[in-house]
């Protein structure tokens, strides 16, 4: 038996909300195994849906420590892949600015600085970031949560 993962981007705070209890109930009326990394700021709206039971700190619910996934992607990679997406020219000092956490303002202030669409950017950054990254470049943290993935899809099959 295979078994397929997909990754959706929810578009969380950009879409204005996290729309955490739509997804949930849409995965769970299919009747599939489903998991949810957050960023950081979601953890208020998961709150009820772990407080019901449909989400589960560490099983199926895993909220970034740091921020959002752009505060774990390594920053000569990061900008390796805004330089090549957006034909842009980074600067030393734009380079430290975007370096800051938190990362995902920062990028999305400089685009729209350098006349650039924001919109989409962090699936676009974010594949090409994952297209440059090496196997030990991953976030020790990154790793765990997707050890934990396949552990339970694992289990489940």
């Amino acid at each position: 038996m295979t078994s397929e993962l997909s990754l959706i981007p929810i578009y969380g705070k950009s879409a204005g909300r996290y729309h955490l209890k739509v997804w949930t109930e849409a995965v769970g009326n299919v009747g599939i195994p489903f998991f949810m990394i957050l960023d950081k700021g979601a953890e208020r709206e998961a709150k009820q849906l772990i407080k019901n039971k449909v989400l589960r700190y560490g099983d199926n619910l895993f909220i970034l420590k740091r921020g959002s996934i752009e505060d774990y992607y390594p920053l000569d990679k990061l900008i390796e892949a805004i330089k090549s997406e957006y034909s842009l020219e980074i600067q030393e000092e734009e380079k430290k600015e975007i370096g800051e956490s938190p990362r995902a303002e920062r990028i999305e202030k400089f685009l729209k600085r350098k006349g650039k669409d924001p919109s989409g950017w962090k699936v676009r950054i974010g594949r090409k970031v994952a297209e440059l990254m090496t196997e030990d470049e991953i976030d020790e943290e990154i790793k765990r949560i997707f050890e934990r993935i396949a552990t339970k899809l694992r289990i489940g099959l």
